[in-house]
């Protein structure tokens, strides 16, 4: 339909509507020009008696106008407008905004506008011109009287009926909407929705659409009310499409980078949002897959980490629990934690409008908390993971509270492959001939019932973590010992030592000192230097295997060692 056909006009209550059904929309420069054409009585299309009354509308420039001489245009009006902004002149004193309490309120009806609001005793009366009952709203053109907070109100001969609320129900003052549209390439506009002062605001649920946009939005947004700016008259912009929004939209088993823009929309005009989305190859799972995988986001710090592992801590606002899953699981996380439609809160805010941990920080739009490029995720300032996968251990930078760009040690994958389960795998320092080296002798006082090992010298950082570590007492014997962390030169052991040892003993420290649960182990080790390495891999009970043995080096690389398990069919043990 035109908009002629949709455009109701009451001169009486001096009042405008256009009733369209959602998704429709008119210019604003169409609405003024109609009107214009309309209050004239010259053209084939006219206002009988509209003379007599004066204009509605005036124009400043093609994309900003102004509803003038105490004309009323529906607050829902403007959800069919767009392509400019319009603010209106004389509601002051004139137009009322009267929001009333919850309690005791009773819906008004389509049949009561135009009827006269009243309060007890009718000292205070004005002619309805608009109701949402959803939010008990009514405006209403003043006739006598002034109206007040708490006060009880009826509509004569209507229906509609309720108590002002005891604070802010009762606004005059000018209103103001004005326009903004998306430009740029966006993959999916169905994830598009705003923020408009810490509240989401849905395209659809807020009556601008039936159903998403799938095209670029043209809108006009209310940015004052009643004389006061909503937001400081300003939004943001929002499309936050992830792998399931997307595949419910065209059956994409990928979803889109994230994007978002703050426009100021109080320049009047019409004002760009720049948003550039485009299919996320990194976003790969379902909200069902990335919901179960336990990755928990705080923001209680400060977390204090040794991330680069110089000794030193440093400080992070927020933590990622990652949970011990991949970067590449992770990422899907992310993306549907902050998701368009997402109401859990972050730092305060609900996760689909969350930004940053603080407004002076750089933001990451693909996502809110980080970037991934090539598998390595870029954490957003403030930010620090926990319990990050083993095979992700490097694969991360981090930005500190205090701003500075932090990076983990570099750890590389050592595997060793082609195992079964039930074997024995060793991995330890050895010579080019694939001897064991003896890196260690012991310190002093390495007495039985100790909780630690003291060995004479540092502990290489290239060490894992936990482990165990191998010790020859004075006969020469070989006694195995587990270990939860290292410093310096001691060993905090998970036992006790079973004997004191001299200082003449020695020691060393395997890389691998497991058995195997399936086809492959391995183990994430800091990177210090090349170092020469011996492999045994041996079974020989069940299952019974020819003994395995190889010398290589281990680089700046991720390795994976294939093993030759063969079948021992002598041993009849």
């Amino acid at each position: 339909m035109a908009l002629i056909d949709d455009l109701q006009i009451t001169l009486s209550t001096q009042r405008l509507h256009i009733e369209a059904s959602a998704g429709t929309f008119y210019t604003c420069r169409a609405l003024y020009s109609l009107l214009m054409d309309l209050f004239d009585e010259l053209g084939a299309v006219a206002t009988a008696g509209a003379m007599a009354y004066p204009v509605p509308m005036s124009a400043q420039t093609s994309t900003d106008f102004t509803v003038v001489n105490k004309w009323y245009l529906t607050d829902n009006s403007y959800l069919r407008l767009n392509s400019g902004s319009i603010q209106t002149n004389g509601y002051d004193q004139e137009i009322y905004r009267l929001t009333l309490a919850s309690a005791g309120y009773t819906n008004a009806v389509a049949g009561d506008i135009g009827k006269l609001v009243q309060n007890t005793g009718a000292t205070a009366t004005g002619r309805l011109l608009y109701f949402d009952n959803t939010s008990r709203t009514w405006i209403v053109r003043k006739v006598t009287g002034t109206f007040s907070n708490s006060e009880a109100l009826t509509i004569a001969s209507g229906t509609g009926a309720g108590t002002t609320a005891s604070s802010n129900g009762v606004l005059t003052g000018e209103d103001k909407w004005h326009s903004w549209f998306v430009l740029g390439t966006v993959a999916h506009h169905q994830g598009t929705y705003w923020a408009q002062a810490g509240v989401a605001v849905d395209p659809v649920t807020s009556g601008y659409y039936a159903s998403a946009p799938t095209t670029a939005p043209d809108l006009i947004v209310q940015i004052q009310r009643a004389g006061t700016l909503i937001g400081s008259g300003q939004i943001t912009v929002f499309n936050r499409v992830n792998r399931d929004l997307a595949n419910s939209i065209d059956s994409s088993t990928i979803g889109d980078t994230y994007d978002f823009f703050t426009v100021d929309l109080t320049g009047g005009g019409r004002s760009p949002v720049p948003l550039n989305t485009a299919p996320d190859l990194d976003d790969t799972a379902t909200n069902a897959t990335s919901a179960g995988l336990g990755i928990a986001l705080a923001t209680s710090g400060p977390y204090t980490v040794d991330i680069d592992q110089n000794g030193s801590t440093e400080s992070y606002t927020g933590q990622i629990n990652q949970n011990s899953v991949t970067n590449a699981q992770l990422w899907s996380a992310l993306k549907w934690f902050f998701r368009k439609g997402a109401t859990d809160t972050v730092n305060g805010v609900e996760a689909q409008l969350f930004t940053s941990l603080d407004p002076s920080y750089a933001v990451t739009k693909a996502s809110p908390v980080a970037t991934i490029a090539g598998g390595t995720i870029f954490y957003a300032r403030g930010w620090v993971p926990s319990n990050v996968a083993s095979a992700d251990a490097s694969r991360y930078q981090v930005i500190t509270t205090a701003g500075v760009i932090t990076n983990p040690p570099v750890f590389y994958l050592r595997a060793v492959s082609g195992l079964v389960s039930g074997l024995k795998v060793f991995l330890a320092r050895g010579t080019t001939a694939g001897a064991l080296l003896n890196e260690f002798t012991l310190g002093a006082g390495n007495n039985s019932g100790n909780g630690t090992l003291v060995l004479s010298a540092a502990i290489p950082t290239d060490k894992p973590p936990t482990g165990f570590v191998r010790v020859f007492d004075n006969s020469g014997n070989e006694d195995r010992y587990a270990y939860t962390s290292f410093s310096g030169s001691t060993l905090t052991l998970s036992g006790t030592l079973s004997k004191t040892y001299a200082t003449s003993n020695s020691a060393y420290i395997p890389y691998l000192d497991t058995t195997s649960s399936g086809a492959t182990v391995s183990v994430p080790l800091r990177y210090v230097t090349d170092r020469t390495v011996v492999l045994f891999v041996r079974s020989g009970t069940s299952p019974k295997i020819i003994p395995f043995a190889s010398g290589f080096t281990l680089g700046a690389a991720d390795s994976n060692v294939p093993a030759t398990v063969l079948t021992d069919s002598i041993n009849n043990n």
